[in-house]
């Protein structure tokens, strides 16, 4: 207990620059799904940024009962802004994440850029500083991106709480619950250091059994014997069509290789943001998980149906095979906000508002939630296309009446369509909760 409480209290003081997610590192339990695993990093993985998709990430997150707590830390080094996310298990211990920004400020662009390679050796934090530190080095010994590790011993191995630093209780946890395992996870810069993050604790002795590492357009961090003598480690580089960062060092400079299974990525329909940008990472994992994991739309035990929910669309034709992935987010977001929300099956689906008022009487349900999204292509400043998407939700009640109607409208410029369709829906949640909870 002594140990875990020192955890806590050194990752709120840690400067971090990574994302990494604790998968039963307090508590013996089965490692996740692969699909499941890559979700939950995509969202941790966006959830540090400060801005729209952020939001939802963060909504996402907590309506899975994670809380998130924001900390910012500054050196020389880097400027690193981070949250420290908490969920309580009942009868067991707690279950962390450490969700950090990518790539957002000068200071990380100087590490970015800094192209120098260095050794990378030793089995404690003083050997790691005092390799980095050599002057006389070998191609066939490994060598890291001399940026990329700053960052690793500065978040991981430099600062101490009651005289240990962060990697020296994550190695101590792990050893001690041998059956517990860590996954490792970041965007860009963030999945270059959770590389190092996890070579480090294998060099510290943890089995690489332990440990998962899911990266989001990250580039390569060492050379051909850093990729051999961590290749049994379980890294999984999730890549996008296009993204050039992926293989950026490969292209500067020779001497750096990639290592871990690579899954490749479409680029999202309709949006212009670059290859490189983690929402479009997120689309595509989240494509990915709703064609594998199937919708559990339940009701849980002794709650009553009160709420009918259907969605229609009218998308332009290059974005139509959005409709799918847009009406899940929002079926998967109402479900979790709406107790007793009944979802229209594919075989009952109405098309009027009386006969959707008939559905929800076939249910059992006082009102229904009808969305509606379309999309609108247009140029935007830069010469561009992209889509506006438009969410119009009615709610009425089993009688057909019409309680409220609201529009939400969000450009693709700066997400995806089918984010754009969820952002829209998160943005509605005030109105909506305020009519359903009417009767109340």
């Amino acid at each position: 207990m002594e140990k875990s409480f020192q955890i806590e209290k050194h990752l709120i003081r840690a400067f971090a620059v990574v994302c990494f997610l604790f998968f039963g590192l307090f508590s013996h339990v089965q490692a996740a799904s692969t699909i499941e695993q890559d979700y939950m990093c995509a969202w941790l993985s966006l959830a540090s940024y400060n801005d729209r998709l952020g939001q939802i990430a963060r909504s996402e997150l907590d309506a899975n009962g994670w809380n998130m707590k924001p900390f910012r830390e500054k050196t020389d080094k880097a400027d690193a802004k981070y949250f420290l996310v908490r969920r309580d298990v009942p009868g067991d211990r707690a279950q962390y994440m450490l969700s950090v920004m990518g790539t957002t400020s000068w200071k990380d662009i100087e590490n970015d850029l800094s192209l120098t390679k260095i050794p990378f050796g030793g089995t404690t934090p003083e050997e790691f500083e005092a390799e980095a530190s050599r002057k006389t080095m070998s191609s066939k010994e490994p060598l890291v991106h001399s940026g990329f590790n700053a960052y690793t011993q500065t978040a991981f191995f430099t600062n101490k709480v009651n005289g240990w630093t962060v990697g020296e209780l994550l190695r101590d946890e792990l050893l001690a619950q041998p059956e517990s395992r860590i996954c490792i996870t970041g965007h860009s810069l963030g999945g270059a250091v959770s590389v190092l993050l996890a070579a480090r604790l294998v060099d510290m002795g943890v089995p690489p059994e332990q440990i998962d590492v899911v990266t989001f357009g990250a580039p390569a961090v060492g050379n051909d014997a850093f990729a051999k003598k961590y290749e049994k480690l379980n890294i999984r580089r999730v890549t996008m069509s296009g993204d050039p960062v992926k293989a950026v060092l490969q292209s500067l400079r020779s001497g750096y290789t990639q290592l871990g299974e690579q899954m490749k990525i479409a680029p999202p329909r309709g949006s212009v943001r670059g290859a490189h940008e983690m929402v479009g990472y997120l689309d595509g994992i989240l494509r990915e998980y709703y064609d594998t994991i199937p919708p559990d739309y339940s009701l849980a035990p002794g709650v009553k149906p009160r709420v009918y929910f259907v969605a229609g669309a009218g998308l332009d034709e290059p974005v139509a095979g959005d409709a799918p992935y847009i009406f899940r987010a929002a079926a998967d977001l109402l479900h979790r906000q709406i107790p007793g929300l009944v979802v229209a099956r594919d075989s009952e689906m109405p098309d009027t508002l009386f006969g959707v008022a008939s559905a929800a009487r076939a249910n059992g349900c006082k009102y229904a939630v009808v969305h509606n999204y379309e999309t609108q292509r247009q140029k935007n400043t830069r010469g561009y296309y992209d889509y506006e998407v438009t969410l119009t939700e009615t709610v009425i009640d089993a009688k057909g009446n019409v309680l409220s109607v609201q529009q939400m409208t969000t450009s693709t410029n700066r997400m995806s369509v089918v984010l754009a369709g969820l952002y829209n829906a998160v943005a509605g949640k005030e109105m909506r909760e305020t009519v359903l909870s009417a009767d109340k």
